[in-house]
């Protein structure tokens, strides 16, 4: 069976790594296809790997799925929410993804603009040169954010790293894991653009300025070297430090003492737009879900079957309201 490739999809579409994409072959050529190509109007929509390998070995019978959009918007939506509901994405992969679909949003703005096309109270843009408002660019920050479930903040360093980093450094995001976070690698990218000159920590991974060493200590930045010493009373015996003590230096402990001004990390705020945001996405993943495998919900009995679970999630979170007195 001969599949078309539209490139447009293609794209949005994370690669492999050589180990994955190996792997993948392997189970292919032992088991055959397990889950079905996703194709809308003959044009694969899920499954471009699987169905290069079955090229790759003249694999014939592999199963395929139609499913129907109204639009390629709407496929492009489709593929990109797809991707971000798999659970082994770091924070990088996410946003990357979600960057995809800024297109889609610039688009969608515009038209919710073009409502209000001729409304006696619509602002005259008299900015030069085409550039946008600050407000314009936070909207489509937090739509992205929304739909990748991370953070406004995230999305914008991803969109650094992705602009103004090296290839190693994208590699590494792409990783993650230790001294691998989105937030230290656009920090590296700041520093190197100021002329800061960096270092790396033997324990943490992280690259910090020279300033954030003991001159005598030259391999540990301070907070690695501070949590590494064990305290002891006068009479010789270990102090209990909380950890969260033990990343910082005194300097820092010192000044935590007199900043009145401390800003707080993570608020209301913070908490209300990360529940949204996971909200969304499990929404739309169940609601794929069922879409997708309608043909299985035709079936009385597996339909009772579905609606038990439905119903189940519908009292765990009565419960969640319950626990935590939202009512």
């Amino acid at each position: 069976m001969d599949l078309k490739i539209d490139e447009d999809y293609k794209q949005c579409l994370p690669e492999l790594s050589k180990e994955e994409y190996t792997e993948l072959e392997k189970s292919i050529v032992k088991d055959g296809v397990l889950n079905p190509i996703l194709v809308w109007n003959g044009v694969i929509i899920d499954g471009h790997n699987r169905y290069a390998i079955c090229k790759t070995h003249r694999i014939e019978n592999f199963p395929t799925k139609e499913i129907v959009f109204d639009s390629k918007d709407e496929a492009l939506e489709w593929i990109l929410r797809n991707q971000l509901g798999r659970r082994n994405l770091t924070d990088f992969q996410r946003n990357k993804i979600a960057l995809k679909y800024e297109s889609v949003i610039a688009k969608r703005m515009k038209e919710r603009q073009a409502e209000y096309h001729g409304n006696q109270y619509e602002k005259v843009d008299l900015r030069p040169n085409g550039q946008k408002s600050k407000d314009e660019h936070t909207s489509k920050r937090a739509e992205l954010a929304k739909i990748a479930g991370t953070s406004q903040g995230s999305i914008q360093r991803t969109k650094l790293i992705l602009d103004k980093g090296t290839p190693e450094q994208i590699e590494r995001a792409e990783k993650g894991g230790k001294g691998n976070s989105v937030s230290a690698i656009a920090k590296e990218i700041e520093m190197e653009q100021k002329g800061i000159e960096t270092k790396k920590c033997r324990k943490c991974g992280r690259i910090l300025p020279v300033t954030e060493f003991y001159k005598d200590h030259p391999n540990e930045c301070k907070k690695c070297h501070v949590a590494s010493k064990t305290t002891r009373d006068i009479k010789g015996r270990p102090i209990t430090i909380l950890p969260e003590l033990q990343r910082m230096t005194a300097e820092e402990i010192i000044g935590d003492l007199y900043d009145t001004n401390k800003e707080i990390i993570y608020t209301d705020d913070d908490l209300e737009e990360e529940l949204n945001a996971k909200i969304e996405n499990f929404k739309w993943s169940v609601q794929n879900c069922l879409q997708i495998h309608m043909d299985i919900l035709r079936n009385e009995k597996s339909k009772d079957k579905v609606l038990r679970n439905l119903t189940l999630l519908q009292k765990e979170i009565q419960n969640w309201k319950e626990l935590y007195n939202y009512e």
